[in-house]
Protein backbone atom coordinates (compact mmCIF):
# COMPACT_ATOMS: atom_id res chain seq x y z
CA UNK A 1 0.00 0.00 0.00
CA UNK A 2 1.05 3.50 -0.93
CA UNK A 3 1.22 6.29 1.21
CA UNK A 4 -1.32 8.58 -0.68
CA UNK A 5 -3.59 5.36 -0.32
CA UNK A 6 -2.92 5.18 3.46
CA UNK A 7 -3.94 8.59 3.18
CA UNK A 8 -7.43 8.45 1.94
CA UNK A 9 -8.36 5.38 3.51
CA UNK A 10 -7.52 7.39 6.75
CA UNK A 11 -9.31 10.16 5.84
CA UNK A 12 -12.72 7.84 4.61
CA UNK A 13 -12.45 5.97 7.98
CA UNK A 14 -12.79 9.41 9.81
CA UNK A 15 -15.54 10.45 7.66
CA UNK A 16 -17.40 7.85 8.61
CA UNK A 17 -16.93 7.86 12.39
CA UNK A 18 -16.75 11.22 12.57
CA UNK A 19 -20.22 11.33 10.55
CA UNK A 20 -21.71 8.78 12.22
CA UNK A 21 -21.46 10.82 15.81
CA UNK A 22 -22.92 13.95 14.13
CA UNK A 23 -19.70 15.65 14.22
CA UNK A 24 -19.26 17.82 11.38
CA UNK A 25 -15.80 17.93 9.95
CA UNK A 26 -13.28 19.11 6.63
CA UNK A 27 -10.10 18.05 5.15
CA UNK A 28 -7.80 20.66 4.19
CA UNK A 29 -4.22 21.32 3.23
CA UNK A 30 -2.19 19.34 1.18
CA UNK A 31 -4.64 16.23 1.58
CA UNK A 32 -7.22 18.25 0.49
CA UNK A 33 -5.51 19.64 -2.79
CA UNK A 34 -4.93 15.74 -4.06
CA UNK A 35 -8.86 15.24 -3.77
CA UNK A 36 -8.88 18.09 -6.18
CA UNK A 37 -6.10 16.25 -8.39
CA UNK A 38 -3.28 18.24 -7.41
CA UNK A 39 -0.16 16.39 -8.16
CA UNK A 40 0.77 16.89 -4.46
CA UNK A 41 2.40 14.80 -1.86
CA UNK A 42 1.74 15.62 1.95
CA UNK A 43 3.31 13.84 4.96
CA UNK A 44 0.33 14.57 7.05
CA UNK A 45 -3.65 14.62 6.73
CA UNK A 46 -5.18 17.86 8.30
CA UNK A 47 -8.61 17.69 9.66
CA UNK A 48 -10.77 20.42 11.32
CA UNK A 49 -13.05 19.37 13.39
CA UNK A 50 -16.21 20.77 14.92
CA UNK A 51 -14.95 20.27 18.76
CA UNK A 52 -14.24 23.20 21.14
CA UNK A 53 -10.75 24.48 21.03
CA UNK A 54 -8.76 23.03 24.14
CA UNK A 55 -7.37 20.06 25.95
CA UNK A 56 -10.09 18.14 27.04
CA UNK A 57 -12.32 18.09 24.08
CA UNK A 58 -9.71 17.00 21.97
CA UNK A 59 -9.04 14.59 24.14
CA UNK A 60 -12.55 13.26 23.94
CA UNK A 61 -12.18 13.47 20.19
CA UNK A 62 -9.07 11.23 19.96
CA UNK A 63 -10.66 8.85 22.86
CA UNK A 64 -14.02 8.30 20.70
CA UNK A 65 -11.59 7.76 17.63
CA UNK A 66 -8.83 5.01 19.53
CA UNK A 67 -12.33 3.22 21.04
CA UNK A 68 -13.91 3.36 17.42
CA UNK A 69 -10.91 1.73 15.69
CA UNK A 70 -7.70 0.35 16.86
CA UNK A 71 -5.49 1.43 13.39
CA UNK A 72 -5.40 4.98 15.05
CA UNK A 73 -2.93 5.21 17.73
CA UNK A 74 -1.03 8.55 19.96
CA UNK A 75 2.82 8.81 20.23
CA UNK A 76 3.95 9.73 23.69
CA UNK A 77 4.01 13.14 21.70
CA UNK A 78 -0.25 12.99 21.92
CA UNK A 79 -0.19 12.75 18.25
CA UNK A 80 -2.50 10.94 16.27
CA UNK A 81 -1.68 8.19 13.94
CA UNK A 82 -3.28 5.71 11.47
CA UNK A 83 -2.05 2.66 10.33
CA UNK A 84 -3.39 0.10 7.69
CA UNK A 85 -4.04 -3.34 8.72
CA UNK A 86 -1.66 -5.23 6.70
CA UNK A 87 1.06 -2.32 6.38
CA UNK A 88 2.75 -1.52 9.79
CA UNK A 89 5.34 0.42 8.33
CA UNK A 90 3.21 3.11 7.11
CA UNK A 91 1.76 5.64 10.22
CA UNK A 92 -0.13 8.77 8.68
CA UNK A 93 -0.01 11.05 10.71
CA UNK A 94 -3.53 12.61 11.53
CA UNK A 95 -3.21 16.67 12.78
CA UNK A 96 -7.00 17.93 14.26
CA UNK A 97 -7.42 21.09 14.81
CA UNK A 98 -10.37 22.52 16.07
CA UNK A 99 -13.36 24.69 14.30
CA UNK A 100 -11.90 28.64 14.00
CA UNK A 101 -8.27 27.72 15.85
CA UNK A 102 -5.10 29.31 13.93
CA UNK A 103 -7.89 31.87 12.70
CA UNK A 104 -9.01 29.22 10.27
CA UNK A 105 -12.73 29.09 9.18
CA UNK A 106 -15.87 29.14 11.55
CA UNK A 107 -18.25 27.62 9.19
CA UNK A 108 -17.60 24.11 7.91
CA UNK A 109 -19.22 24.64 4.62
CA UNK A 110 -18.23 21.22 2.35
CA UNK A 111 -17.60 19.72 -0.86
CA UNK A 112 -16.56 16.25 -1.71
CA UNK A 113 -14.59 15.91 -4.59
CA UNK A 114 -14.13 12.97 -6.74
CA UNK A 115 -14.58 9.29 -6.43
CA UNK A 116 -15.50 9.35 -2.17
CA UNK A 117 -17.01 11.02 0.39
CA UNK A 118 -13.98 12.90 2.02
CA UNK A 119 -15.32 16.41 2.07
CA UNK A 120 -13.19 18.57 1.87
CA UNK A 121 -13.47 23.12 2.83
CA UNK A 122 -14.45 24.54 -1.05
CA UNK A 123 -11.47 25.58 -2.80
CA UNK A 124 -12.79 29.21 -2.83
CA UNK A 125 -11.97 29.12 1.04
CA UNK A 126 -9.13 26.37 0.84
CA UNK A 127 -7.11 29.23 -1.40
CA UNK A 128 -7.54 31.63 1.41
CA UNK A 129 -5.79 29.16 3.97
CA UNK A 130 -2.81 28.77 1.88
CA UNK A 131 -2.57 32.45 1.32
CA UNK A 132 -3.06 32.93 5.25
CA UNK A 133 0.54 30.90 5.59
CA UNK A 134 2.31 31.75 2.74
CA UNK A 135 1.66 35.56 3.68
CA UNK A 136 3.54 34.48 7.45
CA UNK A 137 6.32 32.94 5.63
CA UNK A 138 6.87 34.38 2.47
CA UNK A 139 9.78 36.96 3.22
CA UNK A 140 11.27 33.80 5.10
CA UNK A 141 15.39 32.86 4.18
CA UNK A 142 14.85 29.80 6.66
CA UNK A 143 15.34 26.54 4.78
CA UNK A 144 12.31 25.19 6.06
CA UNK A 145 10.06 28.02 5.58
CA UNK A 146 11.60 28.77 2.01
CA UNK A 147 10.23 25.36 1.18
CA UNK A 148 6.69 25.75 2.73
CA UNK A 149 6.58 28.83 1.02
CA UNK A 150 7.59 27.64 -2.26
CA UNK A 151 4.80 24.69 -2.30
CA UNK A 152 2.19 27.15 -0.91
CA UNK A 153 2.71 29.05 -3.85
CA UNK A 154 2.02 26.13 -6.16
CA UNK A 155 -1.11 25.29 -4.32
CA UNK A 156 -1.91 28.88 -4.57
CA UNK A 157 -1.73 28.85 -8.38
CA UNK A 158 -3.51 25.34 -8.69
CA UNK A 159 -6.16 26.88 -6.65
CA UNK A 160 -6.34 29.86 -9.01
CA UNK A 161 -6.58 28.06 -11.88
CA UNK A 162 -9.05 25.56 -10.58
CA UNK A 163 -11.95 28.24 -9.63
CA UNK A 164 -10.65 29.85 -12.51
CA UNK A 165 -11.62 26.49 -14.75
CA UNK A 166 -14.45 25.63 -12.52
CA UNK A 167 -15.86 29.19 -12.81
CA UNK A 168 -15.62 30.20 -9.32
CA UNK A 169 -14.32 32.57 -7.20
CA UNK A 170 -12.42 33.33 -3.51
CA UNK A 171 -15.07 33.08 -1.25
CA UNK A 172 -13.75 35.89 1.46
CA UNK A 173 -17.53 35.58 2.86
CA UNK A 174 -17.39 32.18 3.48
CA UNK A 175 -14.23 32.09 5.45
CA UNK A 176 -16.23 33.70 8.38
CA UNK A 177 -12.79 34.15 9.90
CA UNK A 178 -12.17 35.57 13.76
CA UNK A 179 -10.03 38.46 12.43
CA UNK A 180 -10.86 39.15 8.38
CA UNK A 181 -8.95 42.07 8.43
CA UNK A 182 -5.39 39.69 8.81
CA UNK A 183 -6.81 37.76 6.05
CA UNK A 184 -7.70 40.80 3.51
CA UNK A 185 -4.25 42.09 4.39
CA UNK A 186 -2.63 38.73 3.79
CA UNK A 187 -4.17 38.74 0.90
CA UNK A 188 -2.61 41.80 -0.59
CA UNK A 189 0.09 40.66 0.45
CA UNK A 190 0.40 38.29 -1.28
CA UNK A 191 -0.64 39.56 -4.66
CA UNK A 192 2.20 41.88 -4.11
CA UNK A 193 5.13 39.66 -4.39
Amino acid sequence: MEVEEAQYLAARILTKLLTDNGINHAFLGGFALRTLEHNRKTDNIDIEVDVLAGEQPRHNLIQLILVSDSRFSVDSLGRLFFTPSGAPELHVLVETLPVGSLNLPKNLATISPGEGPVPILPPGILVLTKIKRLSSIIDSTRPKSVQKAARDTADVMFLLKWLARNEEHIDFMGYEAEIPERLYTATAFVAQT
